[in-house]
């Protein structure tokens, strides 16, 4: 009987391997060695189960891959995609940028062609099916936040008050989301900004210092009017009258500026690029 008219065991042998780096590319490096086996019925199984069953082997090598690398101090793992690739190498000297995606229809026509190509080597010996996984290799401990630096900060408050909003933030409340979005690694959303409870603390301090300003304004416009308007009760009646600021202060005796302190917004300060000596705390050595 010809090699190619062989017929295909029921039970295959899958070998699956675990490699380093990205699917159908120039990859080297296994996350584990010798490969490891698992049998496919071509009758009964599908190929739902095998991946399911390719899916917690992957993940037991990850985790030994993971121990091994701890072992040597090294902070990186493989990342599991949950739809990851599953490749067959369909004959032996099958290059990696040419192996198959295999999935629902076309798996039992791959284990076909394998079989053949395997029938054909002048000493088959047993078939195995050769099953790639391609994990890529990342930081075991990425970063999770940015610096919320000042240009930052600074290019997050203009972004947000750049997006036409019924109610644009206020001073507490646009740090508050300028710093936040700024420690953001992913692409922050400055259209639809957060509403939690310390934005809605932040929003209500912003309107009473609105409040504030407003009387603040109000009360140094009327300052430099000569005539300011004064309450007189006369016959249990609420009199209104205009009398001149300066008689007023005269008569009792109040020094002719505003009692109130004026609002002096904060000065933010830079810190001192270099380190100060401190040679006050310095030991003596003698």
């Amino acid at each position: 009987m010809a090699r190619d008219a062989l017929e295909m065991p029921t039970g295959v042998t899958v070998s699956l391997s675990v490699k380093i780096g990205v699917p159908l590319s120039k990859s080297r490096s296994y996350a584990e060695q010798p490969p490891t086996s698992l049998m496919y019925d071509t009758v009964e199984d599908s190929f739902a189960s095998l991946r399911c069953r390719i899916s917690d082997r992957v993940q037991a090598i990850v985790l030994r891959y993971d121990e091994l690398q701890t072992a040597k101090k090294v902070k990186s793992t493989l990342k599991i995609e949950p739809d990851f690739l599953v490749l067959v190498k369909p004959s032996l000297h099958t290059k990696q940028s040419n192996f198959t995606v295999v999935h629902d229809r076309n798996f039992i026509d791959t284990v076909k062609l394998a079989w053949t190509n395997h029938c054909m080597k002048a000493t088959p010996g047993d078939f195995a099916l050769e099953v790639f996984v391609y994990l890529e290799k990342i930081d075991r401990n990425p970063q999770q936040l940015h610096r919320a630096t000042t240009s930052r900060r600074a290019e997050m408050a203009a972004r947000i008050l750049a997006v036409d909003r019924e109610r644009q933030p206020g001073p507490a409340t646009l740090e508050y989301l300028s710093s936040t979005l700024a420690r953001q690694v992913a692409e922050p959303d400055v259209v639809n900004l957060p509403s939690n409870a310390t934005i809605r603390q932040l929003e209500h301090i912003d309107d009473s210092n609105a409040d504030i300003q407003r009387e603040r304004r109000q009360r140094a416009a009327a300052s430099m009017q000569e005539y300011r308007e004064v309450r007189f009760q006369i016959n249990d009646d609420i009199v209104h009258m205009r009398v001149n600021v300066s008689d007023l202060r005269s008569l009792l005796g109040l020094p002719g500026y505003d009692l109130y302190a004026p609002f002096r917004a904060p000065i933010p300060t830079t810190a001192p690029l270099d380190n100060i000596s401190d040679c006050d705390h310095n030991v003596d050595s003698d």
